[in-house]
């Protein structure tokens, strides 16, 4: 089997009470679409040639790895080619460029019909690619008599979403409340969600087995000094679309030798990522009348 790489790192920035340091960003979209399937004529005589547009769109924030595109249901055609086109990647526009297509067309003959009939055919297009989706949250750390007033108010750490991809899989990080402070060490929840978006299929390990991958995800974190336990982050079932792992945390402030949480405000970055196989597809109608 197949084991997909997912990369995960952790950022850690310290300023001064004030000054955040943070930059904010925005989902661009749910990652490569079916932009255009149709045919170039909607009706065809029996036998002749058919053409069928395809337009392929990434417009999401990462590269879709390993694209695979298929034409089905069109058994009773003449193709004049492969039914399967690949592409190793195709970019994301996220940096301001218009979103790059993909474009190309399938050349068939119809099927014959008997003189004097109309035939509706619905072939379809399944476009399949791998994609990530990743999500950076900022942990403020405040000064201890602030982390007081929050524990005695029932409040959770002030957060923000540093940047998440626009991806067919969404992914948010919320850091919960109550917290608990106790002998220097701040404890709290963490929940992480995974939603569906994109209108497709999910699977782990390039779906190499539909009954244990298909919507299952693997998810991977490293959070530096700031402990996780008791959350499972592997094979994480989408019941109905969506899915939420809550983890326990904390940050012992007693490894924080010669630092005075008194007059840093302290924010931490925290990334978490997953990497699957995605599966879109779209059908068409073309009517062949037999002559």
């Amino acid at each position: 089997m197949k084991l997909l790489y997912i990369s995960v790192f952790v950022l850690i920035s310290i300023s001064f009470a004030g000054c955040t340091g943070i930059n904010n960003s925005q989902s661009f979209g749910n990652g490569l679409n079916i932009e255009t399937f149709e045919p170039v004529i909607n009706e065809k005589p029996s036998g002749q040639p058919v053409a069928f547009r395809v337009k392929l769109r990434n417009t999401g924030t990462e590269t879709a790895y390993n694209v695979e595109a298929t034409l089905a249901n069109v058994e009773e055609f003449d193709l004049y080619d492969n039914q399967e086109k690949f592409f190793d990647e195709i970019a994301s526009g996220a940096l301001g460029t218009e979103q790059p297509v993909v474009s190309w067309s399938w050349d068939l003959d119809a099927p014959s019909v008997p003189s004097g009939t109309r035939v509706l055919y619905k072939p379809t297009l399944k476009v399949k690619y791998v994609y990530k989706s990743e999500t950076v949250k900022s942990i403020t750390l405040v000064p201890v008599t602030e982390l007081r007033e929050i524990e005695n108010g029932g409040g959770s750490l002030p957060s923000e979403t540093v940047s998440r991809s626009g991806a067919p899989i969404s992914l948010d990080i919320e850091i919960k409340g109550p917290i608990s402070f106790f002998k220097r060490k701040i404890k709290f929840p963490i929940s992480i969600v995974l939603r569906n978006a994109g209108g497709g299929s999910v699977c782990r390990n390039n779906c190499e087995d539909e009954e244990k991958d298909y919507n299952v995800l693997d998810l991977y974190m490293h959070t530096g000094d700031i402990e996780l336990s008791d959350c499972n982050i592997e094979g994480i079932r989408l019941t109905g679309g969506s899915a939420t792992v809550v983890c326990n945390a904390q940050i012992d402030l007693n490894k924080w030798h010669g630092k005075n949480e008194n007059d840093l405000t302290v924010k931490k970055n925290i990334r978490f990522d997953t990497v699957y196989t995605y599966t879109i597809t779209k059908t068409t109608e073309l009517t062949v009348y037999g002559r």
